[in-house]
C-alpha cells in the first residue's frame, strides 16, 4: 500500500516542475538566426503594401456621396476607411449589428466578393425612400426576416454602391461587382476559407441622423492577376502608365493623314462684273509673296511658292504654329 507525501515532499516536487519550466527553450533559435515558424498560423506574414488601394478609396468616397445622393435623392455623409486585409473570419465579426449579406460576383477577376449592410442603415433608406426623416430606427430584430419591398430597395442599394466601386477602379484596372444573390445564413455566404485573406472595405454612410456601416469584402487571392497594378508605386506607375500613353497617341497623331490647303490669292468683284465676264477675260489677283498653308482652317505653315517638275510645289520658310520646333532647313511639299 503506498503511502502519502509528506509536505516537504510535495513543495520538492512543485520547485523542482516551476524550475524545469523556467530553463525550457520557448522558441528553438538557432546560431544563424532562423527560428521555427508555424506554416498554419500566416497571420505576421509581411504583405506587400498596395498603395493603389488607397487612391481607390479615395475616388470611392467622392462617387458615393453624388452616387448615392442621386439614389436617395437626400444629401449624403461618407466615409471610407483605410483598406484593410484581415483572416476571413475576423471580418465576418466585425459588425455585431444584424446585418444582411449580399454576394457579388467579381468580374472579370475570380471568386465573389461579400457585402454586408447594417440593418439600421437599410431601415433608414426605406423610411427615405418613403418619404420619413430618416430618424435612427430601433435596433433591427436579426430574426425578424425583411419584406418584399425591403429586399427590393436594399438590392437597389448594394447595386448603387457596387456601381460606384466600379467607377473608382476604372482608372487601375477594370473591375464589377455583379449582383449574385442575399444571403441569411452566414455558413452559406463563405467567400473564403475562415484563415484565408480578405480585402475589406469599410464605409460609413450618414443618412439623416443615422450612422450606419457598410463592409465589403473581397478575397486576396481574386487580385493575384492585377497584383503588379495594386503593389505599383502611387508615384512612378501612374507616370509611367501616362508617357504610353502619350508616345501611342503621338505616334497616332504623327500618322493621321490632314488636308493643307493654300490660297494663291483673293480677288473681289461685283456680281455685275462677273456676269459681264467672257471666255477670255483676266481676273487680275494681288499675290502675296509668302504663302500661309492651313489645316481645317488653322494657320501651320509660311511657304513660299513655285513649281517642282509638272507640277505646282510649296517650300516651306517656317512653322507658324510651333514656332520652336521650326526645322533648321527647309523641304519641299508638293
Amino acid at each position: 500500500m503506498s503511502q502519502p507525501l509528506s509536505p516537504a515532499e510535495v513543495e520538492a516536487l512543485r520547485t523542482g516542475a516551476l524550475n524545469a519550466a523556467v530553463q525550457a527553450p520557448r522558441t528553438p533559435v538557432h546560431d544563424d538566426g532562423v527560428r521555427a515558424f508555424a506554416l498554419g498560423n500566416a497571420d505576421g506574414a509581411v504583405r506587400a503594401p498596395m498603395p493603389a488601394l488607397d487612391a481607390i478609396h479615395e475616388r470611392l468616397a467622392r462617387h458615393l456621396r453624388s452616387g448615392l445622393g442621386r439614389f436617395l435623392q437626400r444629401p449624403v455623409e461618407v466615409v471610407v476607411r483605410a483598406p484593410a486585409v484581415l483572416r476571413f473570419d475576423a471580418f465576418m465579426r466585425q459588425l455585431g449589428t444584424p446585418v444582411t449579406m449580399h454576394l457579388l460576383r467579381v468580374r472579370p477577376l475570380r471568386g465573389m466578393a461579400l457585402m454586408l449592410c447594417d440593418r439600421t442603415l437599410v431601415a433608414a433608406v426605406v423610411d427615405t425612400l418613403f418619404g420619413g426623416p430618416s430618424t435612427p430606427a430601433a435596433e433591427a430584430s436579426p430574426q425578424r426576416e425583411l419584406s418584399a419591398t425591403e429586399q427590393r430597395i436594399v438590392r437597389r442599394l448594394v447595386e448603387a454602391i457596387s456601381a460606384e466601386v466600379a467607377r473608382s477602379w476604372l482608372p487601375v484596372h477594370p473591375l464589377a461587382l455583379e449582383y449574385a444573390r442575399a444571403e441569411g445564413d452566414p455558413r452559406f455566404a463563405q467567400i473564403a476559407l475562415p484563415a484565408e485573406m480578405v480585402v475589406t472595405t469599410a464605409i460609413d454612410i450618414t443618412l439623416g441622423e443615422t450612422t450606419a456601416c457598410v463592409l465589403l469584402g473581397i478575397p486576396l487571392g481574386s487580385f493575384d492577376p492585377i497584383r503588379d497594378l495594386l503593389q505599383a508605386s502611387a508615384a512612378g506607375e501612374p507616370g509611367a502608365s501616362d508617357r504610353r500613353f502619350v508616345d501611342l497617341l503621338m505616334q497616332q497623331i504623327k500618322s493621321a493623314t490632314v488636308e493643307l490647303v493654300a490660297e494663291l490669292a483673293h480677288g473681289q468683284a461685283t456680281v455685275g462684273e462677273l456676269l459681264a465676264l467672257k471666255p477670255g477675260d483676266f481676273i487680275a489677283l494681288d499675290i502675296e509673296p509668302t504663302l500661309v498653308a492651313k489645316v481645317d482652317g488653322v494657320p501651320v505653315l509660311a511657304c513660299d511658292y513655285g513649281t517642282l517638275g509638272h507640277r505646282y510645289g510649296l517650300r516651306v520658310r517656317e512653322f507658324i504654329a510651333q514656332p520652336s520646333q521650326a526645322p533648321s532647313s527647309t523641304k519641299d511639299s508638293r
